[in-house]
């Protein structure tokens, strides 16, 4: 059986309405059930071939989970990928080098400074990682992708170090100022490396998602 553009076009459709809201999912999904019902198919009832398609696959009437399960999976992928990303930072010879030097500034600016000006200096630090978000974040709304599973999770990841580190700036200033330059030479290293390795996850999802599309079109 030979499905039309119009079918294909009607299986998204009804994807989509039973809960499969991530277009690269569900693209995925009626690639499988495409190619099913043609190879597959002994009627030329397209609405029974396309439940008996969903049926084979353990998909009918569970594509609220199926959805559940594919943005589970594809966080899954995009958390390992984001810690193995911070501990590959280090394995690039010249990193460790740019890493090492870059500290010992820092660590020398933290002797040299009165607390408030290094204060500042690490409040702006602070920022550059999260202004660079916003700014890319714009640009990929431009480049309109649609509601992608890979672009949510790529921006996820971009922006994680911000949201999980800034409640510890928080909890600082009640502590001496010694003890905040001590959580701050600790701090601002961690959260580059880990804003670095959001940064690439984020454009990696992003080119999967244009290079997919490209593809498609």
């Amino acid at each position: 059986m030979k499905l039309t553009d119009l079918q294909i076009q009607e299986i998204d459709v009804l994807l989509k309405k039973g809960g499969i809201k991530y277009w690269d999912l569900r693209i995925e999904m009626v690639d499988h059930i495409v190619s099913d019902i043609e190879h597959n198919a002994t009627t030329n009832d397209f609405q029974l071939e396309f439940e008996t398609s969903l049926k084979k696959a353990g998909w009918y009437k569970k594509l609220n989970s199926i959805h559940t399960n594919g943005w589970k999976k594809t966080n899954d992928i995009y958390r390992k990928k984001y810690f193995k990303g911070m501990l590959q930072f280090f394995t690039k010879p010249i990193n460790p080098i740019l890493f090492s030097v870059a500290f010992c500034c820092y660590f020398y600016l933290s002797k040299q400074l009165s607390y408030s000006t290094f204060s500042k200096i690490n409040f702006a630090l602070f920022l550059v990682p999260i202004i660079m978000f916003f700014i890319y974040s714009i640009i990929i709304w431009r480049k309109k992708l649609g509601n992608s599973v890979n672009v949510s999770y790529g921006i996820f990841y971009f922006g994680l170090a911000f949201v999980m580190l800034q409640p510890v700036t928080n909890f600082m200033e009640d502590l001496s100022t010694d003890s905040q330059t001590l959580i701050w030479l600790v701090l601002l290293p961690l959260y580059s490396i880990a804003s670095y390795s959001g940064y690439k996850l984020c454009k990696e999802s992003v080119e999967k998602i244009e290079k997919f599309k490209k593809l498609l079109a």
